[in-house]
C-alpha cells in the first residue's frame, strides 16, 4: 500500500513539474513573439509609409515623449528622429550671404535612403551649433544683460526646410542664408552652416510632420488651384511643397502609363508669389526656374520687389536689365505668361488678384488683363483651392494673420501652434479659412 501511495505522490510530482515547464516555454514564447513583433512593427514603419509613432508638430517636436521602447528601438536603426551627424557634400554660393548646401545621408545605415520616413510628405530638419559668439571671443559679459548671457552660453537651434524632393536618394539640400546678427535666437545658425568648408558634419534631427488642415499629407487633398507666398528665406519650404505635388504625381503617372498631355492635365496649376526686396535677394532662382521650364503649363511665377532697382543696376548694370527683359520676353513668346515682375508693395488685394489663384467659382471670369498677368484659371469649388504663405512672422501676419499658440501642456513652457484666424490681405481677397495654410 506504501509503494503505491508512493508511486502516485511521484506520478503527481511529476504532473507538476511538467506542467511548470509547459507554463515557462508558453510564457518565453509570448515574450519572443511581443519583442520579435515591436521590432518588425517599428522597422516597417520607418522603412514604410508608416507614420503612427511619428506626432505632430503641435506637440511642440518633444520626442521625449516617446515611448521608451520606440527610442530604443528607432536608435538601433538610426531613425531621422534621432540627432546624428550629416556631412556637407557640395556648397553653392547663391548670393553675396545666402548658399545651396548639399549634405549627405549617413552611411552607417544601408536601409536609410532618403531623409524622412514618408517621400511623400514634406520634410524639416532641425539643425544645432555653437552659439558663434562664443567661438569669436572677446565678448565683455559684464555689458550684457541677463537674457544675452543665457543665449551666449547656449547651444542654438535652427529649423530649415530642405528644397530637394523628400524623395532624393542619399542626400538633401538646403537654401541657407547668413544672418549678421548674433543675439536674435538661432538667428547665428545660418551663419555657422554658410561658414562650413565641404566635408564638414552638423549636428540634426528631423522634425516631426507638420499637419496642415487635419493631415501631413500634400498628395490626394484634391487641390487643384494652389497658391505659395513666400517672403525671403520662406522660399525653401513652399519650393519643396511646389516639388512634390509636380514631380510625385509625375513620376505616379507615368508608371500608370498616361501620356504627357494628360499629365500636364492631371497636375495641379502652382501659382508662385515670391516677394524680396530686391532682386539680389531672390533665393533659390535656378532651382525655382527649373521648375518654370519643366512644367510651363502648371507653374506659374510672380516676382515682387520691395525697393527699387537702382542698388542692382549699381552691382549688375546691365546684366540685370537684360535679365528682366529677356525674362518678360520668354514668358510672352511661349504664350505660356507664366512669370511676372511686380513693385512697391510686400502685398495688398490687387498683388493677390494678379499672382494667385481665385479663391471661388462664385468670382467673375478672368479679364483680359487678368490673363495677361498669368492667372489664367478659374476655380471649379473652394475646395480645391489652397493657399501657402511662409516668411517671417511679420510677413505671415500682414498676409494672413498671425499664427497663435495654445496653452502650454505640463512642464512646457510654450503651448501647440495654432493657425488662429484667417486676416489680412487674403482675408480681404475673399478667402477662406479652409484655403488658407500658415506655414
Amino acid at each position: 500500500m506504501t509503494a503505491i501511495t508512493q508511486a502516485a505522490a511521484n506520478k503527481k510530482k511529476n504532473n507538476n513539474l511538467y506542467a511548470v515547464g509547459i507554463s515557462i516555454a508558453i510564457i518565453v514564447s509570448i515574450l519572443l513573439s511581443v519583442s520579435f513583433f515591436l521590432i518588425i512593427a517599428d522597422n516597417n514603419g520607418i522603412r514604410s509609409h508608416s507614420n503612427s509613432h511619428i506626432r505632430s508638430r503641435t506637440d511642440n517636436n518633444n520626442n521625449n515623449n516617446m515611448p521608451t521602447m520606440n527610442k530604443v528601438i528607432v536608435s538601433a536603426v538610426l531613425s531621422p528622429l534621432v540627432k546624428q551627424s550629416y556631412k556637407l557634400m557640395k556648397k553653392t554660393k547663391l548670393s553675396h550671404d545666402s548658399f545651396l548646401l548639399r549634405y549627405g545621408l549617413p552611411n552607417n545605415n544601408k536601409e536609410r535612403h532618403y531623409l524622412g520616413i514618408d517621400p511623400t510628405i514634406p520634410t524639416c530638419i532641425k539643425i544645432d551649433s555653437p552659439n558663434p559668439a562664443v567661438t569669436i571671443g572677446g565678448v565683455d559679459e559684464s555689458t550684457l544683460s541677463d537674457n544675452k548671457k543665457k543665449i551666449l552660453h547656449s547651444v542654438l537651434s535652427k529649423s530649415y526646410s530642405p528644397v530637394s524632393h523628400p524623395s532624393q536618394h542619399d542626400y538633401f539640400e538646403l537654401v541657407v542664408k547668413s544672418y549678421s546678427t548674433l543675439w536674435k535666437e538661432g538667428g547665428g545658425v545660418g551663419k555657422y552652416l554658410c561658414d562650413m568648408d565641404v566635408g564638414d558634419h552638423i549636428t540634426a534631427e528631423l522634425k516631426s510632420e507638420r499637419i496642415m488642415h487635419g493631415s501631413s499629407q500634400i498628395l490626394h487633398r484634391g487641390w487643384k488651384h494652389i497658391g505659395l507666398i513666400a517672403g525671403g528665406t520662406g522660399i525653401a519650404p513652399l519650393l519643396q511643397l511646389a516639388r512634390i505635388l509636380l514631380e510625385s504625381k509625375q513620376q505616379q503617372q507615368q508608371q500608370e502609363g498616361d501620356d504627357e498631355s494628360s499629365n500636364e492635365q492631371r497636375l495641379p496649376k502652382i501659382h508662385l508669389l515670391f516677394i524680396n526686396h530686391t532682386t539680389n535677394d531672390i533665393l533659390g532662382r535656378s532651382e525655382i526656374e527649373s521648375l518654370r521650364h519643366k512644367y510651363p503649363d502648371n507653374f506659374f511665377i510672380t516676382y515682387s520687389f520691395t525697393r527699387q532697382e537702382k542698388e542692382d543696376e549699381d552691382e549688375d548694370g546691365d546684366k540685370l536689365l537684360e535679365y528682366l527683359v529677356s525674362s518678360k520676353k520668354k514668358s510672352n513668346n511661349n504664350n505660356n505668361n507664366n512669370i511676372q515682375f511686380l513693385y512697391g508693395s510686400r502685398g495688398n488685394v490687387d498683388m493677390a488678384q494678379k499672382a494667385l489663384p481665385k479663391p471661388s467659382s462664385s468670382l467673375s471670369s478672368l479679364s483680359d488683363t487678368d490673363t495677361d498677368n498669368n492667372n489664367e484659371n478659374t476655380n471649379t469649388n473652394t475646395g480645391d483651392t489652397m493657399i501657402f504663405v511662409c516668411g517671417r512672422d511679420g510677413f505671415v501676419e500682414h498676409w494672413a494673420g498671425p499664427v497663435t499658440r495654445g496653452p502650454p501642456p505640463p512642464g512646457k513652457n510654450k503651448g501647440p501652434k495654432i493657425q488662429g484666424p484667417l486676416l489680412g490681405v487674403l482675408k480681404e481677397a475673399g478667402y477662406d479659412e479652409s484655403q488658407v495654410f500658415k506655414y
